[in-house]
């Protein structure tokens, strides 16, 4: 038995376009992963070979410093930083010429030298860690150098899903593979993609996932695509990948340091026709975290259109023949509906400031460093991004970035009729049946907040209002005929004992939404208010439990409950 969700009915433009065995695993980032580069997420008893890559290599060299002196990040008034930058490393050059050190035994080095900068004199570490983003970036990028073993070989990252000590991780990605094992022709070992398009540096992480996939029996592949790749395409050549990538998305010399990475990627740029073929295998395909602005331009072209590695994948997805999973911005980008303005991709922006400079819609864009002010604007591209989910906005690390306000505005903003927020280590489940119809697990630590957009719904500069809901781990849900529809046995209808709850903490902030929520739930108040500052602003805003309302029987791994059909209501006010 089901209790069904009451709402206006909203018009899609979109033909059944998929069966139930596709599926998305939409994880809201943080995917917790025991790796070689960075332990924390390592089980005690786990250790690594000498051949596993635990941090980066740096070496200083005549060419490098050479490169650095006619670095186009340079700036007029930075004449005086480049002069001591370039000092301090011609000092170390000296002191130990052409020598490859791994990350800290670098840091180290340079806390043995000092300049005197502006009268005060401070250690070559320093000099270099406090550079300003625009510089540190590229500086570090041209230091860095290949990590390689004593016998010359390559050093690679390495991770272990068995040892990671998240059960919620491991949960996500056993899920995961064994929806790729159903899709996969009978005796054929699966096939799953690794797009790391997401990132500025696409090299970066493609060892470390190739690794987690391979460990757990699929052939792992990585889809080389980038950006910087595909608009050298969209002009016909692929001359100067490398000089190319320095001056659009300020990233370089990563040919030097996965020099064997680069040359698997130059052969498909090459010969791009490759990648549609390799696409055309895939029984999986997984996008990895970083700006989403970076995967739409790989996969989509300046017209909107589909690229042909991306016509690939849909065509699979649509036979029901593909798994997709993302995490973080590999999540937001799978948002969009084909033939609408619905659905739109989020590209940035923060809750205090959605509230108060609201929404802007924009076309994707690119900013390894962010130049905005604290207040920025919720941003999406309305036309959406991948568009394998067509049910509303995607938006991630949800509830411990405090985004609720973010993806509220964006959704009553734009012709959205959903939006769903998913927290960290967290996946939202998605086996798409047609438009309007849809089935929902969530898996994982926490839950699924959804915004959703009704006849009651409140949308003006500085108010709003709307329906919330928040599911999690373990629960279902579906969209059928356009509605939310929640499991009754699931839940058990919210009975108040206090009538309210106040705090003057920021909800806009870390896990302080989430937090003043399971308080009211623990305590049975039927509202819980909220007023603080931010920005010189006055903000207000509450929950309110009513006569539909229900609280989840079970909890999350972080011992959260859930509950349907709660009333928001924010306002920012001048002080």
């Amino acid at each position: 038995m089901f209790v069904r969700i009451t709402s206006a009915i909203v018009l899609l433009m979109l033909s059944t376009f998929v069966v139930a065995q596709s599926q998305l695993f939409l994880v809201g980032g943080s995917w917790k992963t025991c790796g070689s580069y960075g332990t924390s997420a390592c089980k005690d008893d786990v250790s690594f070979p000498e051949s596993a890559k635990t941090q980066n290599s740096y070496r200083i060299s005549k060419d490098n410093i050479a490169q650095l002196k006619t670095l186009t990040a340079w700036q007029e008034q930075d004449k005086q930083l480049k002069g001591a930058v370039l000092n301090v490393l011609q000092n170390f050059l000296a002191l130990h010429a052409s020598k490859t050190f791994t990350k800290s035994e670098f840091q180290d080095k340079l806390a043995d030298l000092s300049i005197t900068l502006s009268g005060e004199t401070i250690t070559a570490k320093k000099l270099l860690s406090g550079l300003p983003d625009r510089l540190y970036y590229p500086i570090h990028d041209v230091l860095e150098a290949p990590s390689k073993a004593a016998d010359g070989s390559f050093i690679r990252e390495q991770a272990s899903v068995i040892g990671t000590k998240y059960q919620s991780s491991q949960q996500i990605y056993q899920a995961f593979i064994e929806a790729v094992k159903k899709v996969t022709p009978k005796g054929q070992t699966p096939v799953v993609l690794v797009s790391t398009a997401s990132g500025y540096d696409v090299f970066a992480a493609a060892d470390y996932y190739l690794d987690i996939f391979a460990s757990l029996g699929v052939d792992a592949q990585w889809l080389p695509i980038e950006a910087t790749m595909a608009k050298l395409l969209d002009k016909g050549h692929c001359q100067n990948l490398a000089t190319a990538r320095a001056d659009y998305v300020g990233v370089y010399n990563r040919e030097t340091v996965y020099p064997y990475l680069a040359e698997y990627q130059q052969q498909f740029c090459q010969n791009p026709a490759q990648l549609a073929q390799l696409a055309q295998k895939a029984n999986g395909i997984f996008f990895n975290g970083g700006d989403q602005s970076l995967t739409w331009q790989s996969f989509v072209n300046p017209q909107g259109e589909d690229r042909p590695w991306l016509a690939a994948l849909r065509n699979k997805f649509n036979k029901g023949k593909l798994i997709i999973s993302g995490t973080s911005a590999g999540t937001a980008v799978q948002s969009g509906k084909p033939g609408a303005s619905e659905a739109g991709m989020i590209t940035g922006g923060t809750s205090d400031g959605a509230m108060i400079v609201g929404a802007e819609a924009k076309a994707p864009w690119i900013e390894r460093v962010d130049p905005h002010s604290s207040i920025r604007p919720v941003t999406y591209h309305a036309e959406g991004g991948l568009k394998f989910f067509p049910y509303g906005v995607l938006d991630t690390h949800f509830s411990e970035r405090g985004r609720q306000l973010r993806l509220a505005k964006l959704v009553l903003s734009s012709n959205a009729r959903f939006g769903f927020g998913v927290d960290e280590t967290t996946a939202l489940v998605t086996t798409p049946i047609d438009a309007d119809n849809a089935k929902f697990e969530v898996v994982g630590q926490n839950g699924v907040y959804i915004v959703e957009q009704t006849q009651k719904s409140l949308n003006q500069p500085t108010t709003i209002s709307y329906t919330s809901h928040y599911l999690v781990s373990g629960q279902r849900f579906e969209l059928k005929d356009g509605k939310l529809v929640f499991p009754e046995a699931d839940f058990v209808p919210f009975v108040a004992e206090l009538d309210e709850i106040v705090s003057d903490k920021d909800l806009t902030q870390k896990t302080e939404y989430r937090d003043l929520l399971e308080s009211q739930i623990a305590v049975a108040a039927k509202r819980s208010l909220a007023v603080f500052t931010n920005n010189d602003k006055l903000f207000t805003l509450s929950l309110q439990f009513n006569e539909h309302s229900a609280i989840s029987k079970t909890q999350s791994m972080d011992n959260m409950r859930g509950y349907i059909h709660a009333q928001v209501d924010a306002k920012v006010a001048e002080l």
